[in-house]
């Protein structure tokens, strides 16, 4: 289930970031929910099931360019974003009573008011937050 929700978390990743092109209110929504998004995926790596796989957030800018995508193609990606963190919310909680180790129990229930978090970014009730990296970051963030 971890799995399947960092999975999710690259898509929706990038699906965030195509619906920035269209226009302001996308890209302030993005920068608030990219926040949340390294919370989430903190979390998530911090598990058992995580933790030793090698995952990693795909890099952007230089390395991949993102689509610029007209604003029913956006209204669609948001769409899907808050889906999947709706589903993530729904799934995550039975995961956490039934996970065999506490570093994955805890990544689950930590989790899920983060996936709360980014619908409300994506609604746009959170506009506030801002990603501020440290210097050396985690190897599972290669946004330096």
């Amino acid at each position: 289930m971890l799995r399947a929700a960092w999975e999710g978390l690259v898509l929706i990743r990038w699906c965030g970031l195509e619906a920035a092109t269209v226009g302001a209110a996308h890209a302030s929504c993005q920068r608030s929910a990219e926040s949340v998004e390294f919370d989430i995926a903190e979390q998530l790596y911090r598990s058992d099931a995580l933790k030793h796989s090698g995952v990693v957030m795909p890099a952007t800018g230089r390395d991949r360019r993102v689509a610029v995508v007209d604003e029913a193609a956006a209204v669609r990606a948001v769409d899907a974003i808050v889906t999947f963190a709706t589903t993530s919310i729904a799934v995550l909680r039975p995961a956490a009573a039934t996970a065999h180790s506490w570093p994955d129990k805890r990544a689950c229930s930590t989790s899920i008011p983060l996936w709360r978090s980014l619908i409300d970014c994506w609604d746009g009730k959170n506009r506030s937050y801002r990603l501020l990296l440290p210097k050396v970051g985690p190897v599972w963030w290669p946004y330096f």
